[in-house]
């Protein structure tokens, strides 16, 4: 019987102790070989990493991360070399379809695509993203890792290429170590000219708008928007900053204009066309907002673009504001219909409980 791939699984840490355990919990499952680069922890996460593995080495930090996992990959001997981060937690389910994979991969594979999520939150909504991450590589071809911040590996002209739509990473964040890391290393790069113009805007716009800086992340976007040619891709990395920074401005007006300008160029998609539906929602523009909404609803899915996705923009929004809609229009068959499929989604969302109520008062009150 063939056995299958081996696997390494290689990861960088540094103060990690409040979790490194509960992703090597499942880790250990699939790996046939841990590998764990320590790049300066004062806790206790090199004794953790060896009740898992002997193979735990010492690598300095220096503000890039391709150095620290090209370390970390210097030392793979299997197969495969897979990447993980201590945040990041592999349920038991998922951990016995790795194992699994491995059996069932055809060995000609170059490069394995696992979907990489947040943290499930029924009311913090947009936690729910999705997006398919590069995860395994064969090691034959000397996997590189490129760029100090928000690294990448180049892969073969005609790389064949695996996407596991079954099985799922999550990210599951506890604590921010260094908070100014981020921004630190992209004046490196930014010095260093290491980045292309795109990726560096692309950074700025997410980095600003979650630091509150909503100036300067629209800022970093329309000119971003202005580039040649149109960086499609990076249009879409940045949308959902941009759009909240927007909203937290009140910029509703101009930020309809900019979405109605960006759909002309090809970006669509369920986000673009479920906040213009909402935007038009506010402003009493039904047949607008209805228009964009159901597009929204209609519109499929497909992770295999390597895009973002946040799941609520998918069904919950749209069928949430719908519901709003008829209400208003005082359709109230076709409202609550809508309000069950949001309800189905995430029941226990604040927003449904209170539409919950609602309802139950309506139909106790009509008899219906």
């Amino acid at each position: 019987m063939d056995k299958g791939v081996t696997l390494s699984v290689c990861m960088i840490v540094r103060d990690e102790s409040l979790v490194l355990a509960r992703c090597l919990d499942g880790v250990r499952v699939f790996a046939d070989e841990i590998i764990i680069v320590d790049t300066g922890s004062v806790d206790d996460t090199r004794e953790i990493a060896l009740r898992y593995t002997d193979k735990v080495y010492d690598f300095p930090w220096i503000d890039d991360f391709s150095a620290a996992r090209n370390a970390s990959y210097s030392h793979a001997t299997m197969d495969y070399v897979m990447w993980i981060d201590a945040d990041d937690v592999v349920c038991p389910e998922d951990a016995v379809r790795l194992n699994s994979l491995k059996t069932s991969i055809s060995p000609e594979t170059d490069v394995v695509f696992l979907l990489y999520g947040s943290s499930p939150d029924q009311n913090n909504i947009f936690n729910n993203s999705f997006v398919f991450r590069d995860r395994w590589a064969k090691r034959s071809f000397n996997p590189t890792w490129h760029g100090r911040l928000h690294e990448w590996i180049e892969y073969p002209k005609g790389a064949k290429k695996y996407f596991a739509q079954d099985i799922m990473l999550r990210h599951c964040k506890v604590r921010v170590n260094d908070p100014d890391r981020n921004m630190r290393i992209h004046k490196l790069c930014l010095a260093e000219g290491t980045e292309a113009p795109t990726r560096d805007l692309s950074f700025l716009c997410g980095e600003y708008s979650s630091k509150g800086n909503f100036e300067a992340s629209v800022a970093a976007f329309y000119e971003l928007a202005e580039e040649e040619p149109f960086p499609e891709s990076d249009i879409y990395n940045s949308l959902f900053s941009y759009i909240w920074s927007m909203k937290q401005l009140k910029r509703n007006d101009e930020l309809i204009d900019k979405l109605v300008l960006l759909e002309e160029k090809g970006i669509a998609g369920e986000m673009l066309l479920c906040e213009l539906g909402g935007l038009y929602l506010a402003r009493e523009e039904y047949d607008k907002a209805e228009k964009y909404l159901l597009e929204a609803l209609d519109t499929p899915v497909d992770y295999k673009d390597m895009r973002v996705h946040f799941e609520p923009y998918h069904e919950f929004i749209p069928c949430q504001k719908l519901s709003k809609l008829y209400a208003a229009l005082g359709k109230m068959d076709i409202s609550y219909e809508y309000f069950k499929r949001a309800e189905k989604i995430y029941p226990e969302n604040t927003s449904i409980r209170l539409s919950r109520m609602y309802y139950n008062r309506l139909r106790a009150s009509t008899g219906n």
